[in-house]
């Protein structure tokens, strides 16, 4: 499994590309430091909450990862095939 340096170094290399959330609503985001900060709304979301969640991908949906902020947005980060990179 990738650690988070891996896998924060993915998510910034994609920043302003478009993602999907598990409805299939595109969105994308941008880096701030160590938060993201999708399109669709005006918060952050902490790069620990990404850190948190690699402890439990694959995530088969949103349900699953209700504890984090912004659940639809990191489930369509981490499954996304760019930033999984076949390792989970």
């Amino acid at each position: 499994m990738p650690t988070i340096v891996e896998v924060w170094s993915r998510i910034k290399e994609h920043e302003g590309d478009t993602f999907k959330t598990i409805t299939g609503l595109e969105f994308s985001y941008s880096i701030d430091g160590d938060s993201i900060i999708p399109s669709r709304t005006d918060w952050n979301i902490p790069k620990s909450h990404v850190e948190k969640l690699l402890e439990r991908v694959p995530i088969k949906d949103t349900t699953e990862i209700q504890d984090v902020m912004g659940p639809s947005y990191l489930w369509g980060i981490l499954n996304d095939k760019r930033i999984s990179n076949g390792d989970w």
